[in-house]
């Protein structure tokens, strides 16, 4: 088999760190050598994560070795060895044969950089606030194609993917700090999805998107049929309620609320059901 002949090929008392084409065939073969229990319990989202990444071509073999003694025992790695079983094709992997089993115990005991770490290292303010909008837009994605929000519990994303949606989507910070900056009047509003919502919709009308954050802000001078008023209203009403609704049911209101209001239309009451389409920006809608 193939993992017989690298393993000889590199076989030795010392450690031997090298990169190689890791074959969904040899990574099934590793996996299946392993005995019952020597590794954790797979984590099937963790899998998702690192295939989607190699998928995307966005996989950095040298970020963590895998782990392997002489004898063929895997230390660590089982969830990129299963994400290159689950992608069906090569995958560039950093591996550590002749690797020492003592060092097992010791090797997840360190703290992981989490994407707002990254985010931070890289001179971006408000770190944890921009990741956060990062996964929503992420989660938003799905939205043209299913009609539905991907839910928060599937949307693993990784570092890379974080710093890539900076990356796509240049006009985050500012909407953030234009929501930032009035964040003391912003109360009966989540700063993430306040951010989220500016942002989108300053795609097609930058002042009508300050005006309405502006209004939610305030609520001077609103007629009761207006968009704003009717959402301010939800908003105080869902922050003093014991049944508070989701933060993705608000998303939905506030989308809504926010399309009558970019079309001059009014309203007397704002409803959404699960049952219905998630609501789409203009800017996201099919061309004409």
């Amino acid at each position: 088999m193939i993992s017989e002949m690298v393993f000889a090929q590199y076989a030795g008392p010392q450690p031997c760190y090298k990169v190689v084409m890791m074959s969904p065939k040899w990574a099934a073969e590793i996996l299946g050598a392993q005995a019952a229990g020597g590794n954790r319990t797979p984590r099937r989202r963790v899998v998702d994560k690192y295939a989607h990444e190699m998928n995307s071509g966005r996989w950095r073999p040298h970020a963590a070795a895998i782990h392997i003694t002489a004898e063929g025992r895997l230390l660590n790695g089982q969830h990129r060895l299963m994400a290159v079983v689950k992608c069906g094709f090569p995958v560039a992997m950093a591996i550590l044969f002749n690797a020492d089993p003592e060092d097992m115990p010791v090797m997840d005991d360190m703290t992981p950089r989490r994407p707002s770490d990254l985010l931070a290292a890289l001179g971006h303010k408000n770190a944890r606030h921009l990741e956060a909008v990062c996964r929503l837009i992420r989660r938003y994605d799905s939205v043209p194609v299913t009609g539905r929000l991907q839910q928060f519990i599937s949307c693993v994303l990784s570092n890379e993917e974080v710093n890539c949606i900076v990356e796509r989507h240049p006009g985050i910070p500012d909407s953030m700090a234009f929501i930032g900056f009035h964040q003391a009047s912003y109360r009966p509003l989540n700063l993430t999805l306040a951010t989220f919502v500016h942002y989108m919709a300053a795609k097609t009308d930058r002042e009508k998107a300050d005006e309405f954050m502006h209004r939610i802000k305030d609520g001077v001078g609103l007629e009761a049929t207006s968009p704003t008023y009717v959402l301010r209203e939800r908003l105080q009403d869902n922050q003093s309620s014991r049944a508070r609704l989701s933060r993705d049911h608000v998303l939905a209101l506030m989308v809504k609320a926010w399309l009558c209001y970019e079309a001059g239309g009014t309203m007397k009451q704002l409803r959404w059901s699960s049952n219905e389409t998630f609501p789409r920006f203009r800017c996201q809608w099919p061309e004409e």
